[in-house]
């Protein structure tokens, strides 16, 4: 196709978290369309079921090893280009390779996998505090992996989202990094967001990122979010008590979590001189 010899569209279906996405790969005219998939039962038109039974990996762990690892799974392809369930090419292959391509030459990474910036969070630290503060992680996940950033000093202001990525394949130094990515990945709350950060300060390496908004290249989301308000109110007609102290709960559980985050802020802010002379004087 265009001269870039074999080209991958691929997506990874995992735990049946919501419907499948069936436009989510383009229309496949000239490339291959690929289904990364733990169901048996999966069946599309024109897109070819890989069976990747990961047990006794969960759904998150499982879908992530063809996500961040294409070259376990495509090692004949040029290019591989994955895209989330949740969000659907509006553009060729072609057109998104090229996008990469320049983004390779001009910011001139040994890299040869190309992200989006996120749209709305630029921080590895403000992802982590929201997935805490949204119930996503738990106080004890937050907290582990604060102390992990902190102790590193990873403090990245380059926060990517990663429902869409290019990559040349074929390059050993961008295999190893994957690697690398998916076993940091296996120790870290559900968002691989929050590994690749600390992959690029441990290596010095670096994902090329688009200049262009993902918006540019694909809808997203494709498939709504699952409306939490509506899931509770239809608990609520059964159980009128039980959503009351459920409700409650939740408002607990978003005060202490927003006093962390303000009392992590404030450790942060604080120069790492400051922090050892208290380290010290509470000893």
């Amino acid at each position: 196709m265009g001269g870039l010899g074999e080209i991958v569209v691929y997506s990874c279906y995992f735990g049946k978290p919501e419907d499948v996405n069936t436009v989510s790969m383009g229309d496949g005219v000239g490339y291959r369309r690929v289904m990364v998939t733990d169901d048996k039962d999966l069946c599309l038109s024109s897109v070819e079921i890989l069976q990747d039974d990961l047990r006794p990996l969960g759904p998150v762990h499982a879908s992530r090893r063809a996500k961040l690892m294409p070259h376990k799974y495509f090692p004949r392809a040029n290019w591989c280009i994955y895209v989330d369930n949740r969000v659907s090419l509006k553009v060729s292959p072609v057109t998104l390779i090229q996008h990469a391509q320049a983004q390779f030459e001009w910011q001139d990474q040994p890299i040869q996998r190309m992200a989006f910036r996120h749209g709305v969070r630029r921080s590895v630290l403000e992802e982590l505090d929201h997935l805490y503060a949204i119930g996503r992680i738990s106080r004890s996940d937050w907290k582990m992996t604060n102390r992990l950033f902190m102790s590193a000093g990873v403090r990245s202001s380059d926060l990517t989202m990663n429902s869409i990525l290019v990559q040349k394949m074929g390059d050993s130094v961008t295999d190893e990094f994957n690697e690398r990515w998916y076993e940091v990945f296996l120790t870290l709350p559900s968002r691989d967001q929050l590994a690749l950060p600390l992959v690029e300060h441990s290596t010095g390496l670096k994902l090329a990122r688009s200049p262009l908004c993902y918006s540019e290249f694909v809808t997203w989301p494709a498939i709504p979010r699952r409306n939490r308000a509506v899931r509770l109110m239809q608990a609520s007609d059964r159980k009128p008590r039980l959503f009351s102290l459920a409700r409650i709960g939740y408002k607990i559980k978003r005060l202490r979590a927003a006093w962390d985050i303000q009392s992590a802020e404030n450790e942060r802010n604080t120069p790492v001189s400051s922090r050892k002379t208290k380290d010290n004087d509470d000893g």
